[in-house]
């Protein structure tokens, strides 16, 4: 057999020479393109389903929200495996697919049969939502961030509202958790004396408070040939205003909400989750990659982005500080293959040394061969010219 290939390439060289600049062309083309990353993506195609349950114990989400969505999702084509998750007010479904199924495709299978489901959920419980198309290998970048003095409230406002869209809006990205910190709300502190002397109950204030800070629209007013757009404009960020919110009416006398309440901006209780960066009180961004997403191209985006936006933050207070924190593997790895390759060099280096020591020492060796035969030769012909001469004699 191997005969006959080394016959055949010798009788079609051109043919083989053509082939093999190919072969190397394509071989250049796909290292150039192969995307390098740390691991595999080792879970098989899967589609998380999450529900709300506000106010249900852990038995009652499993029965009444849980098992009806996994009995829809069990019958769905490509389906391989279905788990749960069950706890209070909440409810998780992971639906994962064959090894060989579009990730896209198995999202729409799943949203098909949530279609169909929703309308069993009981009351109470919200619309069963997909989460972000993510794999279990796929976090990829943490953003700490610290200030100086700016207050921990502040700081997870400017996480929430600043940075967090900024990241969502790079290409690649699944999803980005926000932990740590202090979340903002504009609270109503009721007092209940207050309540009684003005005659307020907590349902006239629940009344007037639900919509209190949403703006309206009142249509279209056309006078003298002209378009008046009517808007009730009620939404605003201070504190007194929303105070001066009328809740009744006593005797013409219109009881606002600051004389019941106290209007505040606090954090929400109780506070769930807390982090730190090098020991000091941190805002830690999470930011996780869709499969088959290159780590290295999508990390120098995020970098990008957030030398952007650490520009902006310097522009506007010079006490605030992003540490970003990735995963080093691949540097380490081509760090260590450069090592590597430094010693190959070094390897190849003492060699060609020996190499050169090999041929001086062949040389001499060499010339010292050509010294002994010169001496043979000349000790030789003076001895052979005495035997004759003692054979004349």
């Amino acid at each position: 057999m191997l005969n006959k290939i080394i016959r055949f390439s010798l009788q079609n060289r051109l043919l083989v020479l053509i082939a093999a600049v190919l072969l190397f062309v394509g071989g250049l083309y796909m290292t150039y393109n192969t995307e390098v990353d740390v691991f595999p993506d080792l879970n098989a195609p899967t589609v998380v389903v999450m529900t709300e349950a506000g106010g249900m114990a852990a038995e009652e989400v499993e029965q009444l929200v849980t098992f009806p969505i996994e009995t829809a999702v069990n019958g769905a084509t490509g389906v391989r495996r279905v788990r749960s998750s069950s706890t209070t007010g909440f409810s998780v479904v992971w639906v994962e697919f064959d090894w060989d199924t579009d990730i896209y495709l198995a999202r729409q299978i799943v949203s098909e049969k949530l279609a169909t489901v929703s309308e069993s959920l009981p009351d109470g419980a919200g619309n069963p939502t997909l989460g972000p198309q993510s794999s279990i290998l796929g976090e990829l970048l943490i953003v700490g961030l610290t200030a100086d003095s700016t207050s921990m409230l502040d700081l997870r406002t400017l996480a929430d509202w600043v940075i967090r869209p900024r990241l969502l809006s790079t290409g690649g990205v699944a999803q980005v958790s926000v932990l740590g910190g202090d979340i903002k709300e504009y609270q109503i502190l009721l007092h209940p004396e207050r309540m009684k002397h003005y005659d307020v109950t907590l349902a006239e204030v629940m009344d007037v408070t639900r919509n209190m800070n949403a703006n309206t629209s009142g249509g279209v007013i056309y006078q003298y040939g002209n378009e008046y757009i009517v808007r009730g404009v009620l939404s605003t960020t201070d504190v007194n205003a929303l105070g001066r919110t009328v809740v009744k009416t006593a005797g013409g006398v219109p009881v606002t909400l600051s004389d019941v309440a106290d209007v505040v901006i606090g954090s929400q209780q109780p506070k769930l989750g807390t982090a730190s960066e090098k020991g000091k009180p941190a805002v830690l961004l999470t930011v996780t990659k869709q499969p088959n997403t290159g780590t290295i191209e999508l990390t120098e985006q995020l970098e990008t982005a957030l030398k952007d936006l650490q520009k902006s933050l310097n522009d506007c207070q010079q006490e605030y500080h992003v540490a970003a924190t990735r995963h080093d593997s691949l540097r380490n790895i081509a760090e260590r293959y450069e090592g590597y390759g430094q010693s190959i060099r070094r390897v190849m280096e003492a060699r060609d040394r020996v190499r050169g020591v090999h041929g001086v020492v062949a040389d001499l060796i060499k010339t010292r061969k050509e010294y002994e035969v010169a001496i043979e030769t000349a000790l030789g012909g003076s001895i052979q010219n005495v035997v004759t001469d003692s054979e004349e004699t």
